[in-house]
């Protein structure tokens, strides 16, 4: 194990390290002064299918439970492949922004560190860890790739195992284990993780739907459906019946993969083959919009389909229409499952790693362990909070709970397979 001076000699080797072998990288996106930490006062939501959280649930709590070290000042250097939205800095919008901010703050309070980030290509992050496993070292102790990229990582052997690195609960609450299971699966060893420092609520997918329009159809009241556990895809499907349901993005592979990850009796695999699953295949291609000009979010708005299936940060553009616009979370598969799943694929799924050769084992892992701890969560009810003023009615903001509460990950989904 390391001693203090000799972590904090290899942290600020680091930074020399990059400024003589790599000038022609981005500049370091460092870490905003520490100053005062201001209190986050948020309502306590209970998310459906989740259990009640503990009063000392907080990043600050959980950072206490973590080891104490200082870093002497030096720079914890993240790498970040070009093209996901920077997990340690982020600036997607102003709510995650202003939420890692004061998580990094915290954690360079405790810790005596400056957070810093550069962003290189696959092939750049490729070609310097072919270089490092050569030469036995590497510039920075952190990575935030791509799955695509995190798989050829791993069969190049350019990756850390993380069973072993200290100070590193891979059973901490602000890892999530089924992450863990899907991303790793067939491998021996841990290489990647995804936890609470990477969650962006508004990249999630929700339902939307003109709540005039659907009153003039005299469609069920959905969010009964909702509350009652019985929205699933068969119900969505026949409200939405003659071409009324249009989507961007992978909203239908969302829908079908919902019958690998969410229903029981199918374990996880490949989609059930049956005449039901068939027939309701050809229901939804029945269902289905496509405008022949502009987007499928535009063709909504001008009340071309009744439900519109994107991204939940969607919600506060359409707060701007003069719409009465509903949300809904993705819906069951079948009823009897239990919940409503917020599935994360490939695009939106940023993995932290660590490089072979890295400086410190241990500096990493009480790094990539603050991270998380201080994140633990509290993302999902400021982004409650902040998204209620922007909901048209009180059956949406009894909604955006279930749009947020279930995350569920699959390997087919995540890899492409």
């Amino acid at each position: 194990m390391l001693a203090v001076s000799a972590t904090a000699a290899l942290l600020s080797g680091c930074t020399a390290s990059i400024l003589n072998e790599a000038p022609n990288t981005d500049p370091l996106q460092s870490a905003k002064p520490a100053g005062s930490i201001p209190a986050l006062t948020t309502p306590h939501y209970f998310v459906p299918g989740t259990p009640e959280k503990d009063n000392t649930y907080t990043p600050e709590y959980q950072l206490t439970l973590l080891a104490d070290r200082d870093f002497g000042g030096g720079i914890f250097l993240v790498i970040q492949e070009e093209g996901l939205e920077n997990a340690i800095f982020p600036s997607a919008d102003e709510l995650t922004e202003v939420y890692a901010d004061r998580r990094n703050r915290l954690i360079s309070q405790k810790y005596n560190v400056e957070l810093a980030c550069i962003s290189k290509t696959a092939e750049e992050i490729l070609a310097d860890l072919a270089k490092a496993d050569k030469m036995g070292e590497y510039y920075a102790d952190l990575l935030v790739v791509s799955p695509s990229l995190f798989q050829q990582l791993k069969e190049k052997k350019y990756l850390q195992a993380l069973d072993n690195i200290p100070f590193l609960e891979l059973e901490s609450a602000c890892i999530r284990q089924e992450a863990v299971t899907e991303l790793n699966s067939g491998w021996s060893g841990t290489y990647g993780i995804w936890g609470d420092a990477l969650r962006q609520p508004t990249k999630g997918y929700a339902v939307y739907y003109d709540i005039e329009q659907a009153a003039a159809m005299g469609t069920p009241n959905f969010y009964s459906q909702v509350i009652d556990g019985t929205f699933d895809l068969a119900s969505l499907l026949d409200a939405a019946s003659e071409g009324m349901l249009t989507f961007d993005g992978n909203a239908a592979d969302f829908l079908f993969a919902l019958a690998g990850i969410n229903s029981a009796s199918d374990e996880g695999k490949a989609l059930p083959e049956s005449e039901a699953h068939a027939a309701l295949l050809a229901k939804f291609e029945e269902c289905r919009y496509t405008p022949e000009k502009g987007t499928a979010k535009d063709a909504f708005l001008k009340g071309e389909s009744l439900f519109y299936i994107g991204e939940l940060g969607d919600f506060a553009s359409f707060a701007q229409t003069q719409q009465k616009i509903g949300i809904l979370p993705l819906p069951k598969y079948n009823a009897e499952d239990a919940d409503y799943p917020h599935l994360v694929d490939q695009s939106t799924l940023p993995i932290l790693a660590c490089p072979i050769h890295m400086n410190s084992l241990e500096g990493s892992g009480i790094m990539l362990s603050a991270l998380n701890a201080a994140s633990c969560d509290e993302i999902e009810e400021i982004f409650l909070q902040s998204a209620e003023p922007h909901v048209r009615d009180n059956g949406s903001a009894l909604m955006l709970p279930y749009c947020v509460g279930m995350i569920r990950f699959d390997r087919k989904l995540i890899f492409g397979e």
